[in-house]
């Protein structure tokens, strides 16, 4: 049988199971509007403390497909039993446990990685709404963390705004729930507005290893800008408090990651190695911006990478385990030094 992290590994490189059309799932699936997942139903798996996010289809034909046994799930391959003791866990919105709400689809800067810019049919929601179906959330189902993302469909100061106003309200009717938000900022004075709104957490991304991939895959947006912001993220928000995204597979070397991990791990920041998916909502996008269609991120290289990357954190004293929002406290979508290694 395949351990928690063999088991990870293959659906990561998978990215979809079958389920029985009879099959009646105990959670309801998720559909992101953001992230890793977006666009995909999708349900949260665990076994032996392992969590990963798949893609369900009830078409017939699959390669692997999700068992109910008489205590937890199986995960079967051509018919045969690969995993026992799978467990699915439930999704709040959007992660376990967590309300984590993508407040805006469609986003103005395009950039190639990213599905948001496609999802602009996605109905609106007012700010006041997000706040009312977050605390019904909270109600409603098991949530110990609040996190706040969104695309910027029409100019950054409302995007900003609206976030500000869904962590001010939420902060005030759940004192001593953990929140984080992952806003794109120009200004350094929003990143003081953030924490006195009441968040805990903030994650400002980097998103490339290399400066020369960034100005081919988000040429409107400002990388430098985030490194000079990133300090005093940190000076607000404390050491480890502050994360950064850096997308693996855009063509990039090992090195060139463990380098810009290495960067942000200097100035307290825990970086998030991010595999790339690749899909029918960026993939034209990516082959314009890269000069070539990148092919899916293997398991086994987020597995290499998330090695170093324990490694240094471990050295720095900083540890995934103190997050207590967004995706280190996910732990589904990548390979995570928290969970996985």
């Amino acid at each position: 049988m395949l351990s928690g992290l063999e088991l990870k590994c293959l659906l990561l490189d998978e990215g979809v199971v079958g389920i029985d059309k009879a099959f009646k799932l105990p959670v309801r699936t998720s559909r992101s509007t953001a992230g890793p997942g977006a666009g995909k139903r999708s349900i949260a798996l665990e076994l032996d403390g392992h969590r990963m996010k798949v893609g369900v289809t009830r078409d017939p034909g699959q390669k692997y497909n999700l068992i109910d046994s008489e205590q937890d799930y199986d995960i079967a391959k051509n018919g045969q039993t690969i995993a026992q003791g799978v467990q699915i866990i439930p999704i709040a919105m959007h992660a376990p446990y967590q309300a984590f709400i993508n407040l805006e689809a469609g986003c103005i800067y395009d950039c190639a990685f990213c599905v948001t810019p496609s999802m602009g049919d996605t109905k609106t929601i007012s700010p006041e709404r997000w706040v009312e179906l977050i605390l019904d959330s909270v109600k409603k189902e098991q949530v110990d963390a609040v996190a706040v993302t969104s695309g910027i469909p029409e100019d950054l100061r409302t995007t900003t705004d609206g976030m500000l106003f869904v962590v001010e309200n939420v902060r005030e009717a759940l004192s001593d729930m953990a929140i984080g938000v992952e806003p794109y900022i120009e200004d350094v004075e929003d990143i003081q507005r953030f924490k006195d709104a009441g968040a805990d957490e903030i994650k400002l991304n980097i998103e490339t290893a290399t400066q020369a991939l960034f100005d081919r895959v988000c040429p409107m947006l400002d990388r430098q800008k985030v490194f000079e912001l990133l300090p005093k993220a940190v000076e607000v928000f404390g050491k480890g408090n502050v994360t950064s995204n850096i997308i693996v597979g855009l063509g990039e070397s090992d090195e060139e990651v463990l380098a810009a991990s290495k960067q942000l791990i200097d100035m307290g920041v825990v970086p998030t190695l991010r595999g790339l998916r690749v899909n029918d909502g960026n993939r034209d996008r990516l082959t314009e911006a890269l000069g070539t269609t990148p092919t899916k991120v293997p398991s086994s290289r987020l597995v290499k990478l998330s090695e170093g990357l324990k490694k240094d954190l471990s050295v720095a004293g900083m540890f995934p385990l103190e997050l207590k929002t967004m995706c280190h406290k996910c732990g589904c979508c990548d390979i995570e030094p928290r969970w996985d290694i």
